[in-house]
């Protein structure tokens, strides 16, 4: 019997991650509950109560877990009035722990997501009054957007809506038609998902770079195919037009995404797709090579054949906000001979890596190649403040 007892405990407990005001929904009929229990079964009830009443969520979720805490409520009644305890007791273990489970998926794709802003952005959309992203009013001219596109993906909207920048836009699957077309950009290979177009770009333009080069993807909105946009509605426009190009002068190098995940929580930083492996063969032959390599200078000692070599060392952990947007500075780009930039092409084509492994490493590297420390995650208040003036 004390293991029921035990087991509703647990089953107790479980409900006791939901927040206070669900929590109380629930008391009256768990006070009578626990009446039954042993004292032993109550001593590890409060143990576990203790360690689950921190985990807390977000209010958006409320009304669809008060629902479900009220048809439990009921349904355990009932279990209990017809079945007994021990009935009622693993019926409450196979119903709240895939719920639990299903709870903290949904809530760290709802934080991915800014499901519950993104709904209030939309619903506001036509609303004047509802506050959005304040435009940069600097003064810098000569900027530009380099982006891969499929040739299938509409981008007309970066001339139609962000006529101050200039644009580099590469097709990477070009038709007969593109590849014939002398004034149409294109990638030597379809491969390393958009790094390939942001490489070929920095290669081609070395000598003539604009002041700020922003990186982007091509798809301007949309709640699923723009999710990893942090202005209102997912809208790249509106992070374009609100984006401090002083700031990212100052800072050399700025990720445009703030929100920390996914890529920057504790659990992402051990990163799979960065192994000490590709760490070596993509800064092996640049002026960063990895630490103690073939082309690092000598410790100790200094090498007249390379005096502006910073030899890197191989780190155990990578981390950077997702998800290969970005902006740099002239000065920023130009730490690195135009060679680093053809090695590290060079090695998206020859890796043995597909088009998404490939691109994936270089979506975790972008902030090592522009002078940042492998772990690039910056406070994410501050971010939207220095990044987009939203403070």
């Amino acid at each position: 019997m004390e293991g029921s007892h035990a087991l509703a405990g647990v089953a107790y407990a479980t409900l006791s991650t939901y927040p206070l005001f669900l929590k109380l929904s629930v008391f009256h009929f768990s006070a009578t509950f626990l009446q039954t229990l042993s004292c032993s079964s109550m001593l590890l009830f409060k143990e576990i109560r203790q360690t689950y009443f921190r985990i807390e969520i977000s209010s958006a979720n409320a009304s669809l877990y008060l629902a479900l805490v009220l048809l439990t409520r009921s349904t355990l009644i009932s279990l209990i009035m017809k079945c007994g305890f021990r009935v009622a007791s693993c019926v409450s273990l196979l119903l709240f722990i895939p719920l639990y489970i299903l709870h903290a998926k949904l809530t760290d794709l709802f934080n991915q997501y800014h499901a519950g802003t993104y709904l209030i952005d939309w619903l506001n959309s036509n609303n004047p009054q509802h506050s959005r992203w304040t435009s940069y009013n600097g003064d810098v001219k000569d900027k530009v957007i380099v982006m891969a596109r499929l040739e299938e993906e509409p981008v007309h909207w970066v001339k139609e809506e962000l006529p101050d920048w200039q644009r580099a836009i590469y097709t990477v699957n070009p038709s007969k038609a593109t590849n014939a077309d002398s004034h149409r950009l294109k990638t030597p290979l379809n491969k390393g998902h958009e790094s390939m177009a942001y490489l070929t770009y920095l290669i081609d333009h070395y000598d003539t770079l604009p002041s700020t080069i922003a990186f982007i993807h091509s798809h301007r909105s949309g709640f699923l195919m723009a999710w990893h946009v942090d202005a209102p509605l997912h809208d790249n426009v509106a992070a374009l037009r609100s984006l401090r190009l002083d700031f990212i002068h100052r800072n050399g190098y700025v990720n445009l995404r703030c929100n920390w995940n996914p890529g920057c929580n504790k659990n992402h930083r051990y990163n799979a797709h960065v192994t000490e492996d590709v760490w070596s063969e993509i800064f092996e032959g640049t002026s960063t090579p990895p630490l103690n390599s073939s082309s690092s200078p000598a410790q100790g000692k200094e090498s007249n054949n390379t005096p502006d070599k910073k030899s890197l060392q191989i780190p155990t952990q990578t981390a950077a906000a997702c998800c290969a947007q970005f902006a740099v500075s002239r000065e920023q780009v130009l730490h690195r001979p135009r060679e680093d930039y053809i090695k590290i092409r060079q090695w998206v084509i020859d890796t043995d890596k597909n088009d998404a492994a490939s691109g994936r490493v270089m979506e975790f590297l972008w902030h090592v190649i522009f002078g940042k420390e492998s772990i690039y995650c910056p406070d994410e208040e501050l971010c939207y403040c220095q990044v987009y003036g939203q403070c």
